[in-house]
């Protein structure tokens, strides 16, 4: 419960989050509805679209037991 009360709303996101999240959506790829999007960013992204995978999966929090 004090996690929750710690936290902070904002109007609106900073770049940062905004990245942050993107590439969370990206790396999910059982998310249907977002399906086109990643198809687009991957095929921009092209030979780097996995180190962007990558780089993500290294700054997930995991969640503990």
């Amino acid at each position: 419960m004090e996690d929750i009360a710690r936290l902070r709303l904002t109007a609106g996101l900073n770049p940062m989050m905004e990245g942050a999240f993107a590439l969370h959506l990206f790396r999910r790829s059982e998310n249907l509805a977002l399906h086109k999007w990643r198809t687009r960013v991957r095929a921009e992204l092209g030979d780097r679209a996995d180190e962007f995978v990558r780089a993500g999966a290294q700054r997930t929090p995991r969640a503990s037991a």
